[in-house]
């Protein structure tokens, strides 16, 4: 705790330093400089007592009993306010005007210029501060303070994959929207699969291979023979002059044939004959009626 110490060495009246007094004159004397005397100086006033510069002293400032504000000085006999901006660089200086200003986005705290982070609608990118708002998933990217997807034109974000609501039956329509199984999505829309999905030639077969299971065909039955009970399979011999020994169906050639340069069609047609003929009898048996 600071303790004030009066000071009245040399003096017998006047100011102690400490708000008391060290003294008063009689009563035809004034206080001057510390000492009784019977007037005051030039330049001098009498106030209580006391001779003072009404030109300086602060107190009395061109009168006596006229004291100055705090943070005023006595110049001339007017009390002037005098700027203090002592560890400032912004705000007010005391006498209605400033210290100086900040640069946006810095503020003004304390009269001290403080940089004030910008977040406002943002959750990604810079601050304004040299730091940031803070950051995206791997995936995404930060576009105006805001995190989208970094997916191509046509894709949408869905979770960490880019897809395409149209076709993805794991996203059909919207994000984590699957189909059921066996559906498949179309359009945006899950719907149910068509019904030749299943054929692994993708139906290159029906516009190769005549349908069997047509009126006008007469392929081998289930069994691979015909109706008198004759193997009509693709290694049966029909007899002299019946090239092949297939009827109704494929016939696979050789001998001569194998020269000719669109022998990889016939070799095609070798192996896509038993797969067709396999395929139309399960289409067959599960098209007949159950007893």
């Amino acid at each position: 705790l600071c303790v004030c110490t009066p000071d009245c060495t040399g003096n017998e009246c006047g100011d102690d330093g400490c708000g008391g007094s060290c003294g008063s004159c009689g009563a035809m004397e004034v206080c001057q400089a510390g000492q009784c005397a019977s007037s005051c100086g030039a330049g001098l006033t009498p106030c209580d007592s006391v001779c003072v510069d009404l030109l300086t002293d602060e107190a009395h400032c061109g009168a006596c009993q006229s004291p100055c504000d705090p943070g005023e000085e006595c110049q001339g006999g007017v009390c002037v306010c005098i700027p203090d901006c002592t560890g400032k660089e912004c705000g007010p200086n005391g006498c209605e005007g400033s210290c100086g200003s900040c640069t946006p986005p810095e503020t003004c705290q304390a009269g001290l210029c403080v940089c004030a982070p910008d977040c406002a609608g943002k959750v990604c990118g810079p601050d304004g501060c040299g730091s940031s708002c803070g950051s995206c998933a791997w995936y995404e990217a930060c576009q105006a303070g805001l995190c989208v997807s970094d997916c191509d034109p046509g894709l949408e974000q869905c979770g960490a994959d880019c897809v395409d609501l149209q076709t993805d039956p794991a996203h059909c329509g919207a994000c984590h929207s699957p189909c059921d199984p066996g559906q498949v999505c179309l359009s945006g829309t899950c719907a149910s699969a068509p019904p030749d999905a299943g054929v692994p030639d993708g139906g290159a077969l029906d516009a190769a291979i005549p349908d069997s299971g047509s009126p006008d065909a007469a392929g081998p039955d289930a069994a691979g023979q015909d109706a008198a009970g004759q193997d009509s399979g693709p290694g049966a011999d029909s007899g002299p002059g019946k090239p092949g020994g297939a009827k109704g169906g494929c016939a696979c050639q050789g001998g001569e044939g194998a020269g000719d340069p669109h022998w990889l069609l016939l070799l095609l047609l070798a192996v896509l004959c038993p797969l067709r003929r396999l395929y139309d009898r399960r289409r067959r048996v599960s098209s007949r009626p159950r007893p």
